[in-house]
């Protein structure tokens, strides 16, 4: 081993930008986390697990004029997989055109609860560093079909950097409503 070389190979000088490199990126990716939010209310809680579930899409955000296309999607989507790990099964909706709409197809189905998850904020910008950062706020309420009663809502607010793996800020909500729903199941 020559006098300039180190252990890694190359001289010593590269080796050591090779350790502050992998430094920066530890603490960059350790400052680069979703905080979230929860505003619950429990008003019948706990739900049963052994019941069905009618889940309407989501109604596509806008800013100003423009339609954010396919959020309303995203968002219903990442609510049915959560739903879906809790309730004995799923239906999913389409976009009602009104609540009276959405209980009767919930009904139609044979349906036990009707969840209707709705954009409150969708904010999907890049940083300085070219990462995409997601500011959402969903609100989710359930019903039952039956008696049309509300038995539990929230608002999940989410904001932070998106997955590097997958740049939708919908993902951002899967950990707080798996929180959220093993409240709302919690036995």
């Amino acid at each position: 081993m020559k006098a300039n070389e180190y252990i890694f190979g190359g001289t010593i000088v590269n080796t050591i930008l090779k350790l502050f490199l992998l430094v920066a990126m530890a603490l960059g990716i350790a400052g680069c986390k979703t905080h979230y939010d929860a505003v619950a209310e429990y008003k019948k809680a706990p739900l049963d697990r052994k019941k069905s579930g009618y889940i309407v899409v989501a109604e596509d955000d806008y800013r100003g004029v423009k339609r954010l296309k396919g959020t309303g999607v995203a968002v219903s989507d990442v609510v049915y997989q959560g739903f879906g790990d809790y309730l004995k099964s799923v239906i999913a909706g389409d976009v009602p055109r009104s609540l009276d709409e959405s209980f009767t197809k919930a009904h139609q189905q044979e349906c036990d609860y009707l969840i209707v998850p709705s954009i409150v904020q969708w904010v999907n910008e890049d940083n300085e560093f070219g990462k995409s950062n997601g500011n959402i706020a969903v609100s989710i309420q359930v019903y039952d079909v039956a008696t049309q009663e509300s038995l539990a809502s929230v608002i999940l607010k989410t904001k932070g950097p998106n997955s590097p793996l997958d740049d939708e800020p919908a993902q951002q909500l899967v950990e707080p409503l798996k929180a959220y729903l093993e409240a709302l199941f919690k036995k």
